[in-house]
């Protein structure tokens, strides 16, 4: 990923109870991605979304890679 990327999980409130400490920063609520999103691009960051069922997995993350080698 490049220095500008983040990471960012959008999780329900139930889930985040099981998650272990993380840098990664949640997002909850449809309105919290939203506040993120429009911050980042305003920023000057890309967004890109990589929709999982709840565990990333090195094909969820191969996907960010792939994005930055054709770019």
């Amino acid at each position: 990923m490049s220095s500008n990327a983040l990471a960012v999980g959008l999780r329900s409130p139930r889930a985040i109870a099981d998650l272990p400490e993380t840098d990664v920063e949640i997002l909850d609520t449809l309105e919290k991605m939203r506040t993120w999103r429009e911050k980042a691009f305003k920023d000057g960051l890309e967004v890109g979304f990589v929709p999982t069922m709840g565990a990333l997995h090195n094909g969820h993350l191969s996907l960010g890679q792939l994005r930055h080698q054709t770019v």
